[in-house]
This record gives structure tokens, C-alpha cells and sequence, in this order.
């Protein structure tokens, strides 16, 4: 899932509940979330051409997330809104 911080002004991802619960991961945590997090954890690391097409999803995400209205991103109540993603590089 993705989303949008209109105050930080950065893209927001969730893999996982330990994401959902940390209110999202920024692009920066995301790639070593992918990357050292995995090696750190003795798993293989994802390889860098999934990690980059992550990375510019959110890149993307954030430069059109910035032009729109904050409501698409945080409710009435202050809650975060995600959207259903899927990320695809040819």
C-alpha cells in the first residue's frame, strides 16, 4: 500500500504490519528495509532492480501526491490513507 505524509511531504509504503503499526516506511527506509534490514536479518537482500523500481514508484508517487489535496491522504480524524499499489517496471 501506498501513501502520502502532506506534512513531511514524502511518500509512505506498507509491506507488512510491522509497516501498517510504524505508520509507514519513507522510500529511504523502504530500500534497506530491502536491502541492509535483510542482510542484517542473515536473509538475501532483494535484488537492486526491484529495490529501484520501488525507490522511483515513490519518487513518482510523491511528485503527483504533492500537487493534490491533503484530504486524499489524511482523513477528518487525522488517520492516514493508503492506496492498493502494485509497482511495475518493464
Amino acid at each position: 500500500a501506498i501513501g502520502y505524509d502532506p506534512e513531511s511531504g514524502q511518500t509512505l509504503a506498507i509491506r507488512n504490519k510491522a509497516h501498517a503499526t510504524a505508520g509507514g516506511l519513507d522510500k529511504e527506509s523502504l530500500k534497506r528495509y530491502f536491502t541492509t534490514d535483510r542482510i542484517d536479518a542473515g536473509k538475501t537482500p532483494t535484488p537492486m532492480n526491484v529495490v529501484d523500481s520501488f525507490y522511483d514508484a515513490m519518487q513518482n508517487f510523491e511528485k503527483i501526491a504533492s500537487t493534490l489535496p491533503p484530504e486524499f491522504f489524511v482523513t477528518p480524524e487525522g488517520e492516514r490513507v493508503f492506496y492498493n499499489a502494485e509497482v511495475m517496471d518493464p
